[in-house]
């Protein structure tokens, strides 16, 4: 395993802790379809289908709802690879975004 997928995973390991014991429910978009919007619109991704919600209302977010995450952009993923897409992502991270209120997984190139 490389350096770079290590730091990855860390990462990732580290932004999940960080969501762990959050109370619910959580905003996210997974920015999967909103990045290449124009070329996934035509097969029918739409970047409404970046936002989901985890957890329930006044209860603490557990490991199994933030994994719901990775499983989501997983398909999401599955399902840019089997329109015959092939674009780079490169995981940055998941922030929040006090503004909006909603955590943002950002991506790379």
């Amino acid at each position: 395993m490389s350096y770079c997928q290590l730091h990855t995973i860390m990462e990732a390991f580290g932004d999940v802790k960080n969501m762990v014991g959050k109370t619910g429910p959580l905003n996210i978009n997974t920015g999967v379809y909103e990045r290449e919007l124009g070329e996934y619109e035509e097969v029918g991704l739409y970047a409404i289908d970046d936002l989901m919600v985890i957890g329930n209302e006044g209860k603490k977010i557990t490991f199994d709802y933030v994994m719901e995450i990775f499983e989501y952009m997983k398909d999401q993923f599955k399902q840019i690879d089997d329109n015959g897409f092939a674009y780079a992502y490169f995981y940055e991270g998941i922030k929040y975004n006090k503004k909006d209120n909603i955590y943002e997984v950002l991506w790379g190139s």
